[in-house]
């Protein structure tokens, strides 16, 4: 018995290492969701100030896209990546939606997701 005092056995060093991934796969995780939380977030701030009289559903989409390419969402017609801004002048409401997939690196393997948003705002017009 004290000759095994400070040493790691083989069991020991496996229990180690799947702590240590875990806390690399919960981190690698919780990042992914605040990004999502971080770009609905930068999306409602830009509409909010955006939105007005001269305001145009073509530049909303212009404007949700360049948020989406910032943060590293690609639109290409693979993928499946969409933004889509829908101005109602009559009843005063704007709509956005997008939809885009995120891939989350856990080293063994990758998580996939993607992330469909729709969401509505009142518009000054």
């Amino acid at each position: 018995m004290r000759k095994q005092q400070g040493r790691v056995n083989f069991t020991g060093l496996i229990m180690i290492l799947l702590v240590v991934y875990g806390g690399y796969a919960a981190v690698k995780l919780i990042s992914a969701s605040l990004s999502e939380t971080q770009i609905r977030k930068e999306v409602i701030d830009t509409l909010g100030t955006m939105r007005g009289a001269d305001f145009s559903a073509e530049e909303g989409t212009k404007a949700v896209r360049e948020i989406l390419m910032k943060n590293g969402i690609v639109f290409d017609e693979e993928s499946g990546n969409e933004a889509n801004v829908r101005l109602d002048r009559q009843h005063g409401n704007l709509t956005f939606s997008y939809k885009y997939n995120v891939e989350v690196d856990l080293l063994f393997f990758k998580k996939k997701k993607t992330v469909n948003l729709t969401e509505e705002m009142k518009s000054y017009d």
